[in-house]
């Protein structure tokens, strides 16, 4: 009986020992399997619409008689530019929000994806470095998603009416500057007839409206003075919310010397050419040829890429 035992337990041993081998390979590759993959991802980059390229010059607005006319020109001009601004600035969100699913999955990305958010990162004047940890690129990605985010077409629209004198203000017709944005090395843009003695800025010049529109986002949403403006934005966005362009121009009470008095002109402006605003939003939705009756004495002109490319 012993010995029955004994030749029982020795067939055991030997059995498995000889499976287990195929027993652990089988468990191996099981746990190999549910690892994600090594692949290098690469996120879709945003791209600028192609037309931007042959969008015309401003018309001359000056030799507009009728008001509601010039009013019309000056809104169906600009709302194609914001509205493929505000689109860029939508797929860039997508891009970053990506980006950080897969670092928090400890994914690896692509070379060409890192080069692109670090040049998102530059843009918006946030500090970069490779070797920031996990935890400080996400806080950084966080703050970029608050930068980076849309204007409601409506407030740009009546910010650069009432900062060009609808498009006929000397800074405007010869400098392309539509926002009043100032630059402060000599010779970068329009010496002010009325700058105070003692005071350096200049105007700053612009090939083409659209750098100038460029330049007006990057402002608003880098510039401190404009921190308000971003929270309120962010706080909206957190519950699911649009804010509308009345409630963001409180936040730009520092866009102009002005402060409160500004802030009222631009709410009033808003109220009373909303009409006209929709009017130029239905010629642009209709289609370019509509949109295009309003643009008299237009040459083209190419726009570059000037975004993070």
């Amino acid at each position: 009986m012993i010995k029955l035992l004994f030749r029982l337990a020795s067939i055991g041993l030997f059995s498995a020992a000889f499976l287990f081998p195929f027993i652990n390979q089988q468990h191996i590759e099981k746990v190999v399997a549910e690892q994600p993959q090594d692949n290098l991802i690469s996120v879709d980059k945003p791209k600028l619409p192609t037309w931007l390229q042959d969008y015309p010059v401003a018309p001359d607005f000056a030799t507009i008689e009728d008001v509601y006319q010039k009013k019309l020109s000056f809104f169906s001009y600009f709302y194609p530019l914001i509205t493929a601004h505000n689109e860029w600035i939508v797929e860039a969100r997508n891009f970053v929000e990506q980006y950080r699913n897969l670092l928090k999955d400890s994914r690896k990305v692509s070379s060409s994806s890192r080069t692109y958010l670090a040049a998102l990162f530059s843009r918006y004047s946030i500090e970069y470095e490779q070797t920031d940890t996990k935890n400080q690129l996400l806080a950084k990605m966080n703050k970029l998603l608050k930068r980076m985010d849309v204007i409601p077409p409506e407030l740009i629209l009546i910010q650069a009416a009432n900062e060009s004198g609808w498009g006929t203000s000397r800074f405007a017709r010869e400098g392309k500057n539509y926002f009043g944005q100032w630059c402060y090395q000599p010779g970068c843009g329009l010496v002010p007839i009325n700058r105070v003695e003692g005071l350096s800025h200049e105007v700053e010049k612009f090939e083409h409206a659209y750098q100038a529109l460029d330049s007006y986002f990057v402002n608003v949403n880098t510039n401190n003075a404009y921190r308000i403006f971003r929270e309120m934005r962010a706080s909206y966005r957190k519950l699911g919310q649009t804010p509308s362009a009345e409630v963001l121009a409180t936040g730009l009470m520092s866009y102009s010397e002005r402060g409160a008095d500004y802030v009222q002109d631009i709410i009033a402006m808003l109220r009373s050419n909303q009409d006209v605003m929709d009017e130029a939003k239905k010629g642009m939705q209709a289609g370019t040829d509509e949109m295009t009756e309003h643009l008299p004495n237009s040459e083209p002109t190419p726009v570059e890429e000037n975004l993070a490319s």
